[in-house]
């Protein structure tokens, strides 16, 4: 499933969250697998992978 169903259905299931108030805490395991299913998307829509730049938390990443 290439769209950001799996997570709506996270937050309902996880944090009973229905998009009203303030958004709950997401782990990072939850925001890597989102991040991973957009990159998977990129790569269907394109065919090739994006060019990813890591940053380190806490810390804002800087664009060559």
């Amino acid at each position: 499933m290439l769209d950001k169903e799996f997570f709506r259905q996270w937050l309902i299931r996880e944090r009973n969250y229905k998009g009203e108030g303030s958004l709950p805490q997401i782990p990072d395991e939850v925001r890597a697998e989102l991040a991973g299913k957009y990159v998977e998307l990129v790569a269907t829509l394109t065919g090739s992978a994006p060019k990813l730049m890591s940053a380190i938390p806490g810390r804002a990443s800087k664009r060559p």
